[in-house]
């Protein structure tokens, strides 16, 4: 199994954080934020930050300093079934072993959370600790809007088939444009 990971030896008698992303995400959240890029890979992390902040760190940057031995991978399907992931989880854990002599400590954001407790209950190598960042352990309302729109975005997928990107990308604008218009607010009523 070839994955793309970043890897950190820290001190002998640390344990090995290893650092799990949430759906969509890749290593880089963790490991390189200011590269990180999300919604498609369109945009940079820090659209979501304040200006302020020019340069930032994670707690992988923490650990790093405190000299933990550090593992993130991306995943190979980020927004596929969690089971690959866990079996990836697995994987990576039986590679990286020899550094795990003091224990696991699981850091995860997010469905990361997710795939680190599918892992707990299926495998007895335990963990020292586990950390879960805006998890969704009860589910997400997000998915329920998945079930609704996914009859709306079928047929979008059908209906824009023969157009090129560049006319989708002004379509979408142009329907962005109606629906965040004040004309179709002042329909509301």
């Amino acid at each position: 199994m070839k994955l793309e990971t970043v890897f950190h030896k820290g001190k002998k008698n640390k344990p090995l954080a290893i650092f799990i992303h949430g759906m969509g995400m890749n290593l880089k959240v963790w490991s390189e934020p200011s590269a990180a890029r999300i919604l498609g890979g369109k945009y940079p992390l820090r659209v979501l930050l304040d200006s302020a902040y020019t340069e930032f760190e994670t707690t992988f940057d923490d650990l790093k300093k405190l000299g933990f031995h550090l593992l993130s991978w991306t995943q190979s399907r980020p927004v596929g079934p969690i089971q690959i992931a866990v079996n990836e989880l697995k994987e990576l854990i039986t590679q990286y072993k020899k550094y795990s002599t003091s224990g696991i400590i699981l850091i995860c954001h997010s469905r990361g959370g997710l795939i680190a407790r599918k892992y707990l209950e299926q495998n007895t190598a335990p963990a020292r600790g586990l950390i879960t960042l805006v998890t969704p352990h009860h589910g997400t309302s997000m998915a329920k809007w998945a079930v609704y729109m996914s009859p709306i975005t079928l047929t979008l997928d059908h209906l824009l088939k023969g157009f090129s990107k560049k006319e989708v990308d002004s379509a979408f604008q142009k329907v962005i444009g109606f629906l965040n218009s004040s004309g179709l607010r002042e329909l509301l009523p």
